[in-house]
């Protein structure tokens, strides 16, 4: 026993810093994971560049003070703003703790946000962001125009492409308009009547919206740019852009067609294997006419449209272009144009400046002045009475149906006269549900409800 007294007593300033030392480990808690189904949501539905987005993670049971958290290191594009906290308080006394960030995006697509590391408490762990696709500003946004080409932008000669024209980023389309391209024909397929119609949507939408589908064929084996259809297009900023597909780094390549090897015999004593065979054959007449769409009840309520615009419109040749395309697409060649209220307007104001200048010429006894005036006055008087004529003249555009001698329904099922869809007529009497019309093909009774008028 003295023994091992005398090794304890020996050796107790070993033990006193043992248990010394374990006394901390004793007492420290471990440290625990924090729970892994914690993510960090994006508050907005949509998330633009340039501006400062919300994310927000919800910490239930957990006190304020007790939160703390690092920003990890930033991909390119993304820039850390702030960051609050705040703490809310259930019905049954329990506390969470509501941690928000803001976050700016420089450029659209798809993010990541590196996870946060955090510590709640005793419990760490790393916390993710939610992926997030960030879409382009729609204040800092352009309308554009797309397209897409069938079968391709390589044929060969004598095929056709079809063009999908694709609009985006537009709040509002005031104005569709192509011109025909050379060696080439192109033929409007459809066109989106409520997407054209210039009403305003102010809801953006970063999808791209189909206009219109167009039949290209071209007539020579070069590289074709693409035709020049075009919008004038109001931005989501209020900003009043023209956009045209002709702008856009495409070309549709035309190459010759394939060769025919075979051969056939001909009359000229050529054997069969001569390619120029067919070249002795007499030649075949083409009876098939062209084929062109059927008119529509939209298609007639836009050529309406159109042909009203033309009556109102400052520019003498944009309305005309369009409207002359239209009509073309569905078989109507060398039609009329609209006389110009603007014109009239214009010589009414020249006349009176006219006017007033004579009378100022008059009053300071000016003489020669005052003839130069006076001619003035009176060329811009009788352009003004001649154009007034021809504003003041009521016209229509036909939807079809059957004319007659007479107002009576009983005369159209003799005569059975039809009356082409789409062309412009002139109105000159009226009589209940009857019309007299005038045209440059024919002339005679028809229903009022188969008459658009021209505004």
């Amino acid at each position: 026993m003295s023994s091992i007294t005398k090794t304890i007593t020996k050796n107790r300033k070993f033990l006193c810093l043992a248990v010394l030392m374990l006394v901390p480990l004793c007492l420290a808690r471990p440290e625990r994971n924090l729970d892994v189904a914690l993510s960090i949501r994006c508050e907005e539905e949509r998330v633009f560049t340039q501006t400062e987005v919300p994310f927000v993670l919800e910490l239930p049971h957990t006190p304020l003070s007790s939160f703390v958290f690092d920003i990890p290191e930033l991909p390119a594009g993304v820039k850390y703003v702030s960051s609050a906290k705040s703490a809310a308080t259930d019905l049954k006394g329990d506390s969470t703790t509501i941690v928000r960030f803001w976050f700016s995006f420089s450029d659209s697509g798809d993010y990541q946000i590196p996870p946060i590391t955090a510590k709640v408490e005793d419990r760490t762990g790393a916390i993710p962001f939610e992926p997030v696709h960030v879409f382009e500003n729609p204040a800092l946004v352009q309308p554009t125009l797309s397209v897409s080409l069938v079968p391709g932008d390589e044929i060969r000669f004598g095929e056709k492409v079809t063009i999908d024209v694709y609009a985006q980023y537009c709040a509002q389309i005031l104005d569709f308009s192509m011109k025909l391209p050379k060696d080439a024909i192109l033929t409007e397929l459809s066109r989106d009547s409520l997407a054209l119609d210039g009403s305003r949507h102010d809801e953006f939408t970063p999808e791209k919206t189909k206009i219109a589908s167009f039949e290209f064929q071209p007539l020579a084996e070069k590289a074709f740019r693409l035709p020049d259809i075009s919008i004038d297009a109001i931005s989501y900023s209020g900003d009043r852009k023209r956009v045209s597909i002709a702008d856009l780094p495409i070309s549709i390549s035309v190459s010759a067609p394939a060769s025919d090897v075979s051969g056939t015999g001909t009359a000229g004593g050529a054997d069969s294997g001569n390619v120029f065979g067919e070249a002795f054959l007499p030649l075949r007449k083409n009876s098939s006419k062209p084929e062109f769409p059927e008119w529509s009840e939209e298609d007639l309520i836009s050529l309406r449209a159109m042909r009203s615009l033309e009556r109102k419109e400052i520019l003498f040749f944009k309305e005309p272009t369009a409207r002359r395309f239209f009509e073309e697409s569905h078989g109507l060649k060398d039609t009329e144009d609209e006389p110009s209220e603007f014109l009239f307007r214009a010589f009414v104001l020249l006349s009176f400046l006219a006017l007033f200048g004579l009378l100022a010429m008059i009053f300071f006894k000016k003489a020669k002045s005052a003839v130069f005036f006076s001619v003035l006055f009176a060329t811009f008087t009788v352009l003004s009475v001649r154009q007034n004529f021809f504003v003041s003249q009521k016209y229509a555009v036909s939807s079809g149906g059957y004319l007659s001698i007479v107002p009576e329904e009983s005369a159209i099922s003799k005569e059975k006269r039809s009356l082409p869809k789409g062309i412009r007529v002139k109105i000159v009497e009226d009589i209940g549900d009857w019309v007299y019309i005038e045209c440059s093909e024919t002339s005679g009774w028809v229903k009022s409800d188969s008459l658009l008028l021209i505004n």
